[in-house]
């Protein structure tokens, strides 16, 4: 059973849940009078309106879904083509009209269209930026549309009332506190740090309004994630207007991609760390501030994959002196950090806190440690089998399981380019995706998929960053880059088919350069399409207004928490 496709469409499973044996065709369900009626449909155009858990998973495992992509959303535009087709045949062979001023007015709208006359008006400055702005503008008003009926659908979770609370605390007045229930000021347990809430804290302060919160830490990690972009493309003397239009789009295709929403850490330090890894071979002393914030002000698990990407410059580094300025540059960050929590840590002073930390981390399940103690890691499909990972639809099973050994080999024997363009990068990109790829497949156990960000997110920046600068790869090499990079697209799935054909026609047909500026506009252009979907297949909007009266004053309290928790649930 497809677990994760049946929380997010029917709901939390009820603690009496029994799968249903479908005894015969004239089987009929059980109504539940509690249960929201939900209208379902399958590929082929049915619909079936469910009125029960029982009844919606059973649909949901058949591949029925609310917003399913039905062979009539395929074909209609296909019969809208052949339509247009045929009326400009019927035109072109009508005896009213003169072939040759039809034939005239094809050539000069294909000139109009070509490469050539794109390039001149990519060129010039004002034009470009007036189609910028323009499919910017229409872009967000989709984004904002996907963001805010995912912010209103997705249940209520009690790691993003932690994040939110101990965050709105930290910067109201430095007392990162989610509440007593969890230790207090500065607590072990709290674990999404500053960083990954800086948006929802924002709107919280201004609107008490969760929805509205989750929103805008939407819009604060693309904004993050647009200002390093640009900073890796001038850096490295790439064009970044085209990367502008798309860094809108590049967290949508992080598998669950909600934890952006729930103001979790790791999406906000892993952006850091990705990022910092480019600019390492440029911006030494600033990349390592940037990895230092992202594990101790967003998420102490970004501490993997810095370890996997260090390594490889460590034992390469000549010059060991070198490595002493890199630590005193990393320990800028972890002073202020542990000034705050000598101040503030309600169990004691610094050690105390290194203390409890460590205790934390050996002793939690998710940490690993205890598997490679005990050698349990090495009984590895019952390690899976009783993970979350075990609920994973086969896409993500690929994705996350494979997609980043590919990618790592395709990066290995591509190195000279790449190193040429980024200076000594793909060993330590390979080794900063294998170190937590091998933490979270071999030793974790529970394999939650927000921990799979650890090493998704650098995949997923790093083949953004090849695929948009300018870099010489063998057209085989660029076609698997495209297709690793549509495999990500995470609702309309036909569009990964139409992606990567219409990679392999313009690569065949196209020049080199001209076919991949086509590419990255068809990129763009998909990725859109897909979150823009939904907007057509709904009859009802997202309500912003949905505010909790009791967490108005305070955030900290048994009160505000149960409200949370009753109000936004399902």
């Amino acid at each position: 059973m497809d677990n994760s496709k049946v929380r997010e469409f029917c709901g939390p499973t009820p603690d009496d849940y029994i799968p249903v044996e479908i005894t015969g065709d004239d089987f009929i369900f059980a109504n539940d009078p509690d249960f929201q009626q939900i209208n379902l449909y399958d590929f082929f155009g049915r619909g079936a309106t469910v009125n029960s858990f029982e009844e919606c998973a059973h649909y949901v495992n058949g591949g029925w879904e609310p917003f399913k992509t039905t062979i009539f959303d395929i074909l209609i535009p296909i019969l809208y083509i052949f339509v247009i087709t045929g009326v400009i045949f019927v035109i072109y062979k009508s005896k009213f009209l003169n072939k040759t001023t039809i034939i005239s007015l094809i050539k000069n709208l294909q000139k109009f269209l070509s490469f050539d006359r794109l390039k001149k008006i990519f060129n010039k400055k004002l034009n470009v930026n007036i189609l910028i702005a323009m499919f910017v503008s229409i872009q967000h008003f989709f984004i904002f549309d996907y963001v805010r009926t995912k912010s209103v659908r997705i249940p209520s979770f009690i790691d993003e009332y932690i994040a939110l609370t101990s965050n709105v605390n930290f910067f109201n007045n430095f007392d990162f506190n989610a509440g007593g229930f969890l230790g207090g000021s500065y607590s072990v347990y709290l674990t999404s740090g500053p960083i990954s809430a800086i948006g929802s804290v924002i709107s919280w302060n201004l609107s008490n309004n969760f929805i509205v919160s989750r929103i805008s830490n939407y819009y604060w990690l693309a904004l993050l994630q647009l200002l390093f972009s640009i900073i890796v493309f001038k850096i490295y003397k790439e064009n970044y207007k085209m990367p502008i239009i798309f860094n809108g789009l590049i967290i949508f295709l992080i598998p669950w991609w909600e934890g952006s929403l729930y103001s979790l850490g790791e999406i906000g330090s892993m952006i850091m760390v990705s990022n910092a890894i480019f600019l390492f071979n440029k911006k030494r002393k600033f990349s390592l501030v940037l990895f230092s914030i992202s594990i101790v002000f967003g998420k102490i698990l970004s501490l993997l994959p810095f370890l996997g990407f260090y390594a490889v410059h460590f034992f390469r580094q000549e010059d060991k002196a070198k490595v002493f300025s890199d630590i005193l540059y990393f320990f800028i960050p972890l002073s202020i950090w542990l000034i705050l929590v000598q101040l503030n840590y309600s169990s004691g002073g610094i050690v105390t806190y290194l203390n409890d930390q460590y205790l934390l981390i050996t002793n939690h399940s998710s940490s690993g440690v205890s598997s490679f103690q005990s050698f349990d890691f090495l009984n590895f499909r019952e390690n899976i089998n009783t993970s979350e990972s075990s609920d994973w639809n086969i896409y993500d099973q690929i994705r996350l399981g494979a997609l980043p050994v590919i990618f790592s080999i395709l990066l290995f024997i591509n190195r000279e380019k790449i190193d040429k363009k980024f200076g000594i990068l793909t060993l330590p990109i390979i080794c900063s995706i294998l170190f937590p790829y091998l933490w979270f497949w071999i030793f974790n156990s529970t394999k939650w998929i927000r921990y799979s960000q650890h090493f998704s997110i650098i995949l997923i920046i790093s083949i953004f960053y090849f695929i948009f600068s300018n870099i010489e790869f063998k057209d085989i090499d660029y076609i698997i880059f495209i297709i690793l990079f549509g495999l990500f697209i995470n609702n309309t799935k036909e569009l990964i088919i139409l992606l990567i054909v219409g990679a392999i026609f313009l690569i065949s047909n196209i020049n080199k350069y001209k076919s991949r500026f086509y590419i990255k506009l068809l990129i763009v252009l998909l990725i859109t399409i897909d979150i823009s979907m939904p907007y057509f297949q709904k009859d009802t909007r997202g309500n912003l207004t949905n505010v909790i009266e009791v967490c108005k004053n305070s955030l900290m309290g048994e009160e505000c928490l149960e409200a949370y928790m009753r109000k936004l649930s399902r």
